[in-house]
């Protein structure tokens, strides 16, 4: 975006909102396919509510990352029905490949992995050797995405990290202020 638009915060502000209309939009979709009609009365009120929120986060004019931890929670979203549909191997693939991006987006959302992997033992129907086929190529396929930052990240900051997508002066080049002062990671 910046070496197109360059570096300018309207630009990413700009950006910030298309993401939220996106996310916004699709949510009566993504709740009419998990309960029906009744998903998308509650997906529009939703929508409306939460739009509020975070149109009123960029008012004040900051740049904040929640428009974009929320486009890609819309995208796993996605990623997971894609998958539903028709539980394939290259499906869990591109499952994993989203997952691991979401971690990259932001290391909180590291549960989202977790509660999948309990989901599909304790909710889908799948013989056990499917389920841990499925559960062994999604944990590679995070592994693929996550592991080339991790191991940048370590051997930057001289310690091991496995997943963290902020870091001291070295990596984040005095981007947040926390780390500056303290070189920890935050």
């Amino acid at each position: 975006i910046y070496q197109i638009h360059g570096v300018h915060p309207g630009i990413a502000k700009k950006y910030q909102f298309i993401m939220i209309i996106i996310s916004v939009s699709l949510m009566p979709l993504i709740c009419y396919y998990y309960f029906g009609y009744l998903g998308v009365i509650s997906g529009t009120l939703s929508s409306f509510f939460f739009m509020n929120y975070l149109v009123s986060d960029i008012r004040t004019g900051t740049l904040l990352t929640e428009s974009l931890q929320v486009f890609s929670i819309l995208v796993w979203m996605f990623a997971l029905i894609f998958w539903e549909k028709k539980p394939t191997k290259n499906r869990i693939i591109v499952l994993g490949i989203v997952s691991g991006l979401l971690l990259l987006v932001k290391g909180s959302t590291i549960f989202i992995p977790f509660v999948f992997l309990i989901l599909l033992f304790g909710y889908y129907s799948f013989s056990l050797r499917k389920k841990i086929a499925n559960m062994i190529i999604y944990i590679l396929s995070i592994i693929i995405v996550v592991g080339p930052w991790s191991i940048y990240a370590s051997i930057k900051s001289d310690r091991l990290v496995l997943l963290s997508t902020q870091g001291d002066t070295m990596i984040a080049d005095c981007n947040n202020k926390q780390a500056a002062l303290t070189g920890d990671w935050s």
